[in-house]
């Protein structure tokens, strides 16, 4: 009798999970909109991340805003993406950190095709070394970098959505905004901010028509390591980190996030992690924090060590490391993410 009141409890827990998640399903359904023809801004377009996620919303057929800060990683940017698809593409110069040309770029973007139904804040900067190595100005160059990169585009959209009654914001951070990364402080720092501005911006804004995602991959395989700044011992980061970011078991590829970033803008998704890693150590940092910090100080001392007082360098740009370096191992870390680079409109070793 007990092992068959047991298997009936089992059953019907079963049973409530299945109709739990059909109903969260339901409700998901009713909320996603055709992408077809809808108006899409994307910040940091020109390469990486940026890039795969214009491609993937031209493949539905919309009509795509891009921007990026170099007007030369922007030449040939339009007839790659309405080659993909996407019936018009305005392409502009705009640096998201600078208001003034981000009320500029969201007006122009208005003008040309009378809407904007979708926001994606993907532009962002990172920097790598040991938080001793730090100055408040790194944390600033972050802050500016990260936080108002997402802030500035979603604050001159909203007074157009909201006026609407419809609008989808998708905020891309990082794992990293919900747990920290060893020689990522100030990345880590920013993510963090912009992960709960996002948050914050989600509980306000539906009443409004407005749903705002947030998306969280884990570690992306796209050679953003190149346009990463490194402090410290600046060549032995790099290393280090281009190895993390070309490693498959760590990351994601940029594709993958790009589709998920896709689905969060049909549907209105809440929260969205991209990664079986990043889904799981979100969890583990929640429940159990001292035990995953302990793990994340094992990781920390098998990284670099930091400089010597007196021994700080300026701060060096991936490329220009990959490029200059004559470190074997240096170039041997580098050499993995060749194939990355040139999918993603990255720098390759000598521009």
């Amino acid at each position: 009798m007990a092992r068959s009141q047991w298997l009936g409890g089992l059953a019907a827990a079963v049973g409530l999970g299945a109709a739990a998640l059909g109903a969260r399903a339901l409700v998901r359904s009713s909320r996603g909109v055709a992408l077809r023809g809808r108006a899409v801004i994307i910040t940091g377009a020109s390469r990486g991340l940026g890039y795969a996620t214009a491609k993937a919303f031209a493949r539905e057929g919309c009509y795509l805003a891009v921007c990026a800060r170099d007007p030369e990683e922007l030449a040939g940017l339009r007839e790659e993406l309405r080659a993909c698809g996407a019936p018009e593409v305005f392409v502009a110069r705009c640096d998201v950190t600078q208001p003034d040309e981000v009320r500029t770029f969201v007006h122009e973007t208005l003008v040309r095709f009378g809407e904007i139904d979708v926001l994606v804040n993907n532009a962002a900067e990172a920097q790598v070394g040991p938080v001793t190595a730090m100055r408040a100005a790194d944390y600033e160059m972050a802050l500016q970098g990260i936080f108002w990169t997402v802030y500035h585009p979603t604050a001159a959209v909203l007074p157009y959505m909201r006026s609407r009654g419809f609008g989808r914001v998708v905020n891309v951070t990082s794992l990293f905004g919900k747990a920290p990364c060893p020689h990522m402080a100030t990345y880590a720092t920013a993510k963090a901010a912009a992960t709960a501005f996002s948050e914050a911006l989600s509980v306000e804004l539906g009443k409004d028509g407005i749903d705002v995602s947030t998306v969280v991959p884990q570690p992306i395989r796209n050679a953003a390591y190149l346009n990463t700044w490194f402090v410290g011992r600046a060549e032995e980061e790099f290393a280090w980190f281009t190895r993390a970011l070309t490693s498959t078991p760590w990351t994601v590829d940029a594709e993958r996030v790009a589709t998920a970033i896709v689905r969060a803008a049909r549907y209105g998704d809440r929260e969205v992690h991209v990664g079986l890693g990043a889904w799981a150590w979100a969890r583990l940092y929640a429940v159990a924090p001292s035990f995953a910090t302990s793990l994340l100080a094992r990781v920390d001392a098998r990284l670099p060590a930091p400089p010597a007082p007196g021994d700080e360098a300026p701060p060096r740009l991936g490329v220009e490391i990959q490029a200059r370096s004559t470190d074997p191992d240096v170039q041997s870390a580098a050499r993995v993410g060749v194939e990355d680079a040139a999918a993603y409109r990255q720098p390759l070793i000598g521009t």
